[in-house]
């Protein structure tokens, strides 16, 4: 599968190879909700519908609030630690330490990092998943 430039930022992925995802079949979750209007190749960049991009940031923020024990970072970074069966069953456990392995410990969210333009679209979504209880 084609890819574009990575999170917006004008930089190319570093997970390309001639073009293509080389972890498509097992790409995270941000990479699943990144999806362009046009191929990617035909502009050099994700061309990303701004209604989406605020509905994956909350679905994004949603994850990482549900898992405010847990700990985020570098892609890389964490699937290295995640590489160890140790570091797995610690994590699972919630007995890993964030910061002695290079990661971030997650906080819970206290507001969404959304434009304010944005937050109307995607209201209907967020009275839905306010009310889901876990």
């Amino acid at each position: 599968m084609a890819c574009g430039k990575c999170g917006g930022r004008g930089e190319k992925c570093p997970l390309l190879a001639e073009d293509l995802c080389s972890i498509y079949a097992l790409r995270p979750f941000n990479c699943r909700c990144f999806i362009s209007r046009t191929p990617c190749g035909e502009k050099g960049y994700a061309d990303v519908h701004e209604v989406l991009l605020a509905v994956n940031t909350l679905f994004l923020q949603t994850v990482e609030h549900i898992d405010a024990d847990g700990c985020s970072g570098n892609l890389l970074d964490v699937l290295e630690v995640l590489a160890s069966e140790e570091k797995r069953k610690e994590y699972a456990g919630g007995a890993l330490h964030c910061t002695g392995n290079a990661l971030l410990a997650n906080r819970p969210m206290k507001v969404l990092m959304l434009p304010p333009e944005q937050r109307e679209n995607i209201e209907p979504i967020l009275v839905k998943l306010k009310a889901i209880r876990v």
